[in-house]
């Protein structure tokens, strides 16, 4: 997907962190800030885990291309599996959390593969899980589950009748606008464009986007109160949490207890 989706939820991410992604480079601040442990339990395996995913996204990949996967699945991820080539990082690379009412989200990352909302939403179906896991491990799966904004791939092909789509609890995509007055926000990203899906937006535009986006993924939004960013960093074939920073009201900070905790 040309749309870099986890990296745009919001206008109020700062654009030192989002400069940041794309260059690498560390955002400048004279400003330091003090977390508990508890804070950084959730960054210090997320490198390692994102490492995990790529690892374990070629190897779906390749399952898929040599006929281990029944017949309907495998039809499936041939039309869902993203184009663009994956690879586990070798280097140093960065990761944007934003801090929401549900906990921290994944919002972005310097990784290409990781911009594209598929494979978020191919980690989070139910009939992948147990690939998934083992590639990854009960745990690191599940907190990558929970860091993860939740998404859904907009198949066209019709369920089985008394099915619903896990986490919205819709039988069709026409029946997307149903969640319109739960004050649930939606974005729909496709190759091409994205779209946003709120309260803002009418009833009819909701069934019109819902309808009509091809090849799209559905990612649903948190308003973000903060955002985080991450630097992991390659070491004696380990991945570890290197650096991070705080944006906040405006200020940004730099994480101190990185290297003591």
């Amino acid at each position: 997907m040309e749309a870099n989706p986890l990296q745009s939820m919001t206008s109020e991410c700062p654009a030192a962190f989002l400069s940041s992604l794309e260059t690498m480079a560390e955002p400048a601040t004279t400003q330091t800030i003090e977390w508990p442990k508890k804070k950084l339990k959730d960054l210090r395996p997320l490198g390692h885990e994102v490492f995990l995913w790529a690892k374990s996204a070629l190897q779906l990949a390749a399952q898929v291309s040599q006929d281990k996967h029944p017949a309907d699945l495998k039809a499936f991820l041939n039309r869902w599996l993203p184009i663009l080539p994956i690879s586990p990082p070798s280097g140093a690379f960065h990761l944007l959390l934003s801090q929401t009412d549900e906990g921290c989200q994944i919002s972005g990352s310097s990784l290409p593969w990781m911009r594209d909302p598929s494979w978020a939403a191919l980690l989070q179906m139910p009939a992948l899980k147990s690939n998934w896991i083992r590639g990854l491990r009960s745990s690191h799966y599940d907190h990558l589950m929970r860091l993860l904004p939740a998404s859904w791939l907009m198949d066209r092909t019709p369920l089985t009748p008394g099915c619903v789509i896990p986490g919205l609890e819709i039988s069709t995509w026409v029946d997307l606008v149903t969640l319109r007055n739960q004050g649930r926000c939606f974005k729909i990203q496709s190759a091409h464009s994205a779209f946003t899906l709120s309260e803002l937006q009418s009833v009819s535009e909701w069934q019109t986007l819902s309808k009509t986006a091809p090849s799209a993924v559905l990612v649903e939004q948190h308003r973000s109160s903060a955002w985080i960013l991450a630097r992991y960093e390659q070491e004696a074939g380990k991945t570890h949490l290197s650096d991070a920073w705080f944006a906040e009201n405006g200020q940004l900070f730099a994480v101190q207890q990185i290297h003591t905790n």
